[in-house]
């Protein structure tokens, strides 16, 4: 410019500046925003994808909800500490019962764990089978899956204590022992119903598993 006219020009430097500062900011204000967008958008997606990889800590919580979301059923809950017991209990004839057998009758060898184990196997199988079949004949509900469980426990009951306390001779023996282990393992496949039964459709996976692990 000329000497003469820097006045004018810094007059209409400053007058196109404030023309076109506000164009400016808003373009500026925009480029932000979709920058600030394409950084936040990846993450927001990795965090919304139900197939995206979780952590450890993340699986060990969801874990431990559900299971004391399982635990937090009641019928569940008395049915897993019942057939806790109920194993034990089996356990124990498998135990005791041949050398039981041994004493009392004076056995000699191994044919009494022989025994013992062939009538187990048989009566395991066929027990779980008429459990099954029973419950499907009364319907299957879970009130019917409680009773078929009681029902049998008491009758294997009466039976495995005839044995012990009222037979003569150890073919009675074997006979009233087979019939309560029969009427024993009649639960099996109602107590398993049980604990499908007595939580929501989507926990019933893990509710299964934590009454296998807990036996």
């Amino acid at each position: 410019c000329m000497p003469g006219l820097c006045l004018g020009c810094d007059h209409r430097a400053l007058l196109l500046f404030f023309s076109f500062a506000p164009a400016v900011s808003k373009v500026w204000q925009q480029n932000s925003i979709v920058a600030a967008a394409g950084v936040a958008a990846p993450a927001a997606a990795a965090a919304a994808d139900p197939d995206a990889p979780k952590s450890f800590k993340d699986v060990t919580a969801e874990l431990a909800r559900d299971a004391s979301r399982v635990a937090s059923h009641t019928v569940w809950l008395h049915m897993t500490a019942a057939y806790v017991m109920y194993t034990a209990v089996l356990g124990v004839y498998a135990f005791w019962g041949p050398k039981a057998g041994k004493r009392i009758y004076q056995l000699q060898g191994e044919s009494a764990d022989v025994v013992f184990g062939s009538v187990t196997v048989i009566t395991g199988v066929f027990g779980s089978l008429f459990g099954g079949l029973a419950l499907d004949a009364l319907g299957s509900t879970l009130s019917n899956a409680n009773l078929v469980c009681g029902v049998s426990n008491l009758v294997g009951l009466v039976f495995v204590l005839a044995s012990f306390l009222a037979a003569q001779s150890f073919t009675a023996f074997i006979v009233l022992f087979a019939l309560g282990e029969l009427a024993l393992f009649m639960m099996q496949a109602p107590v398993n119903a049980i604990g499908m039964w007595s939580v929501p459709p989507a926990l019933r996976p893990l509710a299964i598993s934590m009454v296998t692990v807990s036996i």
